[in-house]
């Protein structure tokens, strides 16, 4: 494949995320409870957007096999799962399996238990990354005072 194909690839991938991003703010009950998907990363998504970046460049990046041997495509990253690389159905799976667990009420920027979470996502490039924070984490993270 070529450089150029592989930037288009790329390209499409990115307004793909974007465009789930859009979907997903676009439900009043989900955008009331999730940072805005404009913003800079945070502190955190930095952390695990550059995790793939690094287990990309040693050959160690996992991802579900919809993803294995294929050319760009968004890709969901979660807190919970550090350096793990999820297509949309995928995600959903681990979403609902994550919600039944106790993993669902541990902060994934701090690891402490906290009765309630704030859901943080957002897009960078082709990349979705979500993950739930505590109070604290989640104003560290957004720059947002939660209620």
């Amino acid at each position: 494949m070529t450089a150029t194909a592989d930037a288009d690839q790329v390209g499409a991938a990115t307004r793909d995320a974007r465009t789930v991003i859009e979907q997903v703010m676009a439900d009043p009950m989900v955008s009331e409870m999730f940072t805005r998907h404009d913003a800079e990363p945070g502190p955190f998504a930095r952390e695990l957007l550059d995790g793939i970046r690094r287990a990309d460049e040693r050959r160690r990046l996992r991802s579900c096999r919809h993803l294995s041997g294929r050319g760009p495509a968004p890709a969901w990253i979660f807190g919970w799962r550090p350096g793990r690389l999820y297509c949309h159905v995928c995600a959903t799976v681990e979403l609902a399996m994550t919600r039944t667990s106790s993993e669902g009420t541990v902060c994934d920027v701090c690891r402490r238990p906290f009765p309630k979470l704030w859901a943080v996502i957002g897009a960078a490039g082709p990349f979705l990354v979500s993950f739930g924070a505590c109070r604290s984490c989640f104003a560290a993270e957004t720059g947002r005072v939660t209620r």
